[in-house]
């Protein structure tokens, strides 16, 4: 079960380890791994607040004596509505952290009730003197055991001592006389302003809780309803943040804020939706600006390889011109001998008598037959142009050329 309140000390995670250490075994010592587990807490350097409650007269300031009590009831508020009883509920138990707010802890006694469960039967009584309640002895555990414990601690809170409830009536101070006791530390008159309601319904409040029997003492929502009516009648006290009647509400800021009025908690409320649309509009462009950024990393990509094939297709158009030009040069340099004519020269021994025709009107005149060393010539330089065309030109320009 996952506890998590304002008002309950956090637990934070579970230690385990191991030393060695001499232990007595068959009557001698020996050397053996000693298991040790710890649990671990969040850390509150103020400590208890019993040292804070001990003196009515120059302790706490009543505000922070009413933080206080008014946490340790949402505290036991929540408990109680997850079914737990804490069976230990003292000043001990209860630390404060930097802002003066309670928190509640020690549950090494504690019981956790089934849904419909309201008690439970055991042989063993629990809890500590002085803030245990006499059906403790009896071995019943119910609800109301924490309930006669909060009296205890609100009494104390409230006069700086321990009420001796053997005594029966007696056990407890008077209403009047915890109310004189407040006025002439303050100093104010009758009315003079809130306080005197609240230390009279504290005093009420406590006094029921510590009836003997336990049927008679109040439940601990019927206190937070006691308080919120308090607070809504007469207002708050500076630095004490309002009352919930949730006890699973979320829990809010460890440091106390100041009450506010509607105004301000509209204006609060205004704020607060503006900081979260900025929030939202702040996501949604990075998000927009993110996609833009992939776009244009995409259209970078497409751009680069539209280039690499237009310069592919470039090269390829280039090598198709150079290959026509090679093939009808290579064509007509086979169909002709390689010295299709000789002139005659002085120096030969004859002379230049006639007109020197042209290759293709030499063709036409005398078409000598070709010698079998011309015809293999011939094949040669074919086959040169073919392995130049093969080398120089990709596969598909070199089959449309070739043929094949």
């Amino acid at each position: 079960m996952a506890v998590k309140h304002k008002n309950i000390v956090r637990f934070l995670g579970y230690c385990y380890v191991e030393e060695m250490e001499y232990i007595d075994f068959q009557g001698r010592k020996v050397m053996a791994a000693a298991p040790q587990r710890f649990l671990c807490f969040e850390c509150l350097p103020k400590g208890s607040f019993y040292p804070y409650i001990t003196d009515a007269r120059r302790g706490l300031e009543w505000k922070t004596r009413y933080r206080i009590i008014k946490g340790i009831c949402e505290g036991l508020h929540y408990l109680h509505s997850e079914q737990i009883v804490h069976l230990d509920l003292k000043p001990a138990n209860i630390l404060l952290d930097d802002h003066m707010e309670p928190k509640i802890a020690d549950f090494g006694l504690s019981r956790c009730f089934e849904e419909k469960q309201s008690k439970i039967i055991t042989l063993k009584a629990c809890g500590t003197p002085g803030y245990m309640a006499p059906e403790c002895f009896t071995g019943v555990i119910t609800f109301k055991l924490d309930i006669y414990s909060l009296g205890v601690i609100i009494l104390e809170m409230l006069t700086g001592e321990k009420p001796e409830v053997e005594k029966g009536q007696k056990g407890h101070p008077e209403v009047k006389d915890v109310l004189e006791s407040w006025k002439s530390r303050y100093k104010m008159s009758q009315g003079d302003n809130w306080l005197e309601h609240a230390v009279r319904v504290c005093t009420e409040i406590a006094i029921k809780c510590i009836d003997p029997n336990p049927e008679k003492r109040p439940e601990i929502h019927h206190i937070i309803e006691t308080l919120v009516k308090t607070e809504s009648t007469y207002g708050f006290i500076e630095d004490v943040t309002p009352i919930s009647l949730n006890p699973r509400e979320p829990e809010a800021e460890e440091k106390p804020q100041k009450s506010l009025n509607v105004k301000q908690q509209a204006l609060l409320q205004t704020e607060r939706q503006a900081t979260e649309a900025a929030k939202r509009e702040h996501a949604e462009s990075e998000r927009r600006n993110e996609e833009l950024t992939k776009i244009e990393q995409l259209q970078e990509t497409v751009q680069r390889l539209v280039e690499k094939m237009t310069n592919k297709e470039s090269e390829n158009h280039v090598l198709r011109q150079q290959a026509l030009a090679i093939s009808p040069a290579a064509k007509s340099l086979a169909a002709y001998p390689k010295s299709p004519f000789q002139l005659k020269t002085p120096e030969n021994g004859n002379s230049l008598n006639g007109e020197v025709k042209s290759s293709p009107e030499l063709e036409a005149e005398e078409k000598p037959q070709k010698s079998l060393d011309e015809k293999q010539q011939e094949n040669q330089d074919l086959l040169t142009t073919s392995e130049l065309l093969k080398k120089g030109i990709p596969g598909r320009l070199r089959r449309d050329l070739l043929g094949s």
